[in-house]
């Protein structure tokens, strides 16, 4: 929906593949060109260029480009994907654009994008099943340069939802009005299939059985039941549990949102839970308030455990027994505020309580007393600020759903810990930067890049230090550090780089016996540094436990895989470089499953 290529840019992106623009530079390596024919229209002449790729595993393009003489503008282009440029899920890629001149400019009037996905997962007796095709159009008139509009104009979404439009929908009248240009005959006859399996519920069927499967939610008119993930678990502390939530839907309230969780652990035979209740003040920009309770289990150092790690596939792919596992309360009062457009905060005051629970070997020792102490409590006020630059994305229900941007994303976090409000135990101050990037590079590829900086102002048990994070999992971090235990290094200032480089094929497809494979190559990189002070090394000082931090020199892993098995699997081979301990693995092989173009 968010498409808008330029022909004029070296690459195109498309589904996040890039393809090389047929008027690119050093094109001539991967095109080659036949002149056609050559045609007048009104003062000038129109070159028709053929284009053909040189290989055909190559991301490129064939089809014509028309050149006019006296500018050497791009009049207008029909092309279509290469044969077999190693795409999951997509048979064929067109795309038609055509241009005008006014006032000495080379402006669009038409774009049309055409996706037709894999024709059939289940064929018929003549090789074809049922297909899907995505399309794009968009027509341009009633230019006028040099006009300046409000600057709120510019600020405003470039694609935006309307509330219910996807269940309303106009009607062929509206249409019919609105439409400036024509529908062709397949137009017509496609809607008239579209319509057909409206009225049979086969579509809505269809669509309400694709959600249950990718996101694992029963649809229901007012509330979503699941997700059906986190039915099963298990761990070393609760056994087998069992999980299921409810959560309101837009169409019961606009302004009013609620939802969450109940599970219950068998062996500890508590029942935990989540819930929430959001008051939305504005649609857009988007200003809620909302509070939040919440009793659960957790393994320290594991971000996010309650929606990552405890779900059945999260369990059976655990190398190690989690031991370090604690039960928390948290109350929570947020603001989650779209202040201006890239830029968007989460404010919250919380209140959270730790509690080890008996597989968990942890104290610490207050200075003053010299007592030992197992559960403690925080009070914190915190700020969560998401920052980015020409970032496209799709406005639903008033949500944000991000989709890419050629610029880096910031994330900036502070918060301030303080005593003796609502019964909080420690004083302290914290500080996180992240800066994230997809940084393209044409026929080599891409790297996905973040870096991680902070600081820790305080004397805390450190789990609520930074810890660096592990994985004691079968499954690849694509963040993390994979052959790091958990709550191996923690730190009170600290620094990390992770690095994934995807070559998509460009080594694999030099190979003919290798390239039927369809398979593509991946190279990743971490490195950690962080150093923790002497106060809360003592503060974290027992008879069973010490802390500790790469100081000494930055951790570091690297490791390089092939993905693209089977199209969902990836494996990944991955070193330790450094801090070699008889508890944690030198080396490891790494899976993860991920459908992808």
């Amino acid at each position: 929906m968010v498409i808008n290529l330029n022909v004029y840019e070296n690459y195109l992106v498309i589904l996040e593949k890039q393809f090389m623009s047929p008027i690119a530079e050093g094109a001539f390596s991967n095109y080659d060109y036949f002149i056609k024919y050559i045609q007048a229209e009104d003062q000038d002449t129109v070159w028709g260029i053929e284009i053909f790729p040189r290989r055909p595993y190559d991301k490129v393009f064939k089809g014509i480009i028309y050149i006019d003489n006296k500018d050497w503008a791009v009049n207008r282009l029909d092309i279509s994907m290469n044969d077999n440029p190693n795409i999951n899920f997509i048979e064929d890629i067109r795309i038609r654009q055509n241009f005008f001149k006014q006032d000495s400019f080379w402006i669009p009037s038409l774009m049309d994008i055409e996706l037709n996905f894999i024709n059939g997962l289940v064929k018929g007796k003549n090789g074809k099943g049922p297909g899907l095709i995505g399309r794009v159009s968009s027509y341009r008139y009633d230019y006028k340069i040099g006009v300046p509009r409000n600057p709120v104009f510019y600020k405003q979404e470039a694609v935006e939802i309307e509330q219910g439009a996807g269940r309303l929908g106009k009607d062929t009248a509206f249409w019919n009005k609105n439409r400036i240009i024509p529908l062709d005959r397949s137009e017509q006859l496609g809607y008239a299939l579209v319509d057909s399996l409206k009225s049979r519920g086969f579509l809505d069927f269809y669509i309400k059985t694709i959600r249950l499967v990718t996101f694992g939610v029963k649809e229901f008119k007012y509330f979503d039941l699941g997700p059906y993930f986190y039915i099963l678990g298990f761990n070393q502390v609760e056994g087998p549990r069992t999980r299921i939530g409810l959560y309101s839907r837009s169409e019961l309230s606009k302004y009013i949102y609620a939802g969450g969780h109940v599970a219950y652990g068998t062996w500890d035979q508590r029942y935990k839970y989540s819930s929430y209740l959001k008051f939305r003040l504005n649609q857009k920009p988007k200003f809620e308030l909302g509070l939040s309770r919440t009793y659960e289990v957790e393994q320290a150092g594991f971000y996010d455990f309650i929606n990552n790690g405890s779900s059945l596939l999260a369990t059976s792919l655990r190398r190690v027994p989690f031991l370090q596992l604690n039960y928390f309360t948290e109350n929570k009062l947020f603001i989650n505020w779209d202040m201006a457009r890239g830029i968007s905060a989460n404010v919250y005051l919380r209140t959270k309580l730790f509690q080890p629970a008996h597989t968990f070997d942890f104290a610490f020792q207050y200075p003053e007393t010299g007592l030992f102490g197992r559960n403690y409590n925080i009070t914190e006020a915190g700020a969560n600020f998401r920052i980015s630059f020409k970032e496209k994305y799709i406005m639903r229900d008033g949500n944000k759903v991000y989709i890419s941007t050629p610029y880096p994303i910031f994330q900036l976090f502070m918060a301030y810990g303080r005593p003796g409000l609502f019964n909080g135990d420690f004083e302290y101050r914290k500080f996180n930067l992240n800066i994230s990037d997809k940084v393209r590079m044409g026929r080599f590829g891409f790297s996905n890049v973040s870096v991680n900086v902070g600081k820790v102002w305080g004397t805390l048990p450190y789990p609520s230090l930074y810890v660096f994070q592990g994985n004691q999992t079968w499954g690849f971090d694509a963040k993390g550090f994979n052959l790091m235990n958990y709550l191996e290094f923690v730190a009170d200032e600290y620094a990390t780089l992770s690095l994934n480089h995807h070559l998509e094929g460009w080594i694999w497809n030099k190979f003919p016996a290798l390239r039927k494979l369809k398979f593509k190559e991946v190279i990743t990189a971490r490195f950690a540094y962080g150093r923790i002070n002497e106060k809360n090394q003592k503060f974290n000082l027992s008879d069973t436990q010490r802390v500790q931090s790469p100081s000494q020199e930055p951790y570091m892993e690297a490791g390089m895989g092939i993905e693209n098995i089977l199209k969902v699997l990836r494996i990944d081979a991955v070193w330790r470089l450094n801090y070699h301990v008889p508890t944690a693995d030198n080396f490891g092989i790494r899976f993860y499953l991920a459908l992808q173009f």
